[in-house]
């Protein structure tokens, strides 16, 4: 993992984003359908958060393919000297409604006969790619009405089933040391934040612990969110989940306190961390 790389292209994405540069960027029309997407940590509980929404019939999941990261840039003159990140700022409203457009469409073609069912409507898919945290402002200016859901687990949690879980080749090489999560962690909270506050982007903040300690409670607050009926029959579905790993970090205390010493103290509603990123 490279504290260095990692920690630039954090930066980078901030200052590229600033609170009143990004109020003026043009966004697209928000007269087509308007996708949900979620975001979080790796192991926070999206997976978990997909479940409980599947059990509403007019739910429809798109899989890691169909991330807005994947849409092609348009080719224009003097793109190549910037880099992705860039060229997603540069966009203007019909490069981004012309997107917008892609996506939906690739979207309805997944559906197949589901979409029949919707009558080609794809307001109802969830999109839960890990990405989807690097790409707000863009979800954000290529769809501005989208309901957006961050899902969050007690930091310890997270990190430690970050650091249990084995992951593919270099996927998360920032899990393999106690140290290179918390300042991965703490790096992923600055530039949320950062989404949320000082951009302004709309956000429902959803805990996993929530999710199983109340699954309905918590789907019904969702649905409410995205603007869904929570009456219809098919959504009477009660889903269980296992408490077992909440508070799973205990266990292994002892174990964690480079992880520990570096988060901070730990805000027991929001998870908020008082633990700030540190130089590489």
């Amino acid at each position: 993992f490279d504290r260095d790389e990692w920690a630039s292209r954090m930066d980078r994405l901030r200052a590229l984003y600033d609170g009143p540069g990004f109020a003026t960027l043009p966004r697209a029309g928000a007269d087509r359908p308007q996708p949900l997407f979620i975001f979080g940590m790796p192991r926070a509980g999206k997976s978990l958060l997909e479940s409980l929404l599947a059990t509403h019939p007019g739910i429809f999941g798109l899989d890691e393919q169909h991330a807005v990261g994947h849409l092609k840039l348009p080719l224009r003159p003097g793109a190549s000297d910037l880099d992705r990140d860039e060229q997603e700022r540069s966009l203007d409203r019909d490069e981004l409604n012309a997107m917008a457009s892609d996506y939906i469409d690739i979207a309805k073609e997944y559906l197949g006969d589901a979409g029949k069912v919707l009558g080609g409507d794809v307001s109802r898919l969830v999109s839960a790619t890990p990405g989807n945290t690097w790409k707000l402002p863009l979800i954000h200016r290529l769809f501005p009405k989208a309901p957006i859901v961050h899902v969050r687990r007690h930091p310890l949690d997270v990190c430690l089933e970050c650091f249990f879980k084995e992951f593919a080749a270099d996927a998360h090489a920032y899990s393999d040391r106690l140290e290179d999560l918390a300042f991965f962690y703490l790096h992923y909270q600055r530039l949320v934040s950062h989404w949320r506050d000082t951009l302004g982007i709309p956000m429902l903040e959803v805990r996993y612990e929530d999710m199983v300690a109340d699954p309905v409670g918590t789907r019904d607050r969702l649905l409410d969110y995205v603007g869904l009926d929570r009456s219809i029959p098919g959504c009477l579905a009660t889903p269980v989940f296992s408490a077992d790993r909440i508070g799973h970090w205990r266990k292994y205390e002892a174990r964690l306190k480079p992880l520990i010493d570096r988060l901070g103290t730990i805000d027991p509603l929001t998870f908020e961390v008082s633990g700030r990123p540190a130089n590489a």
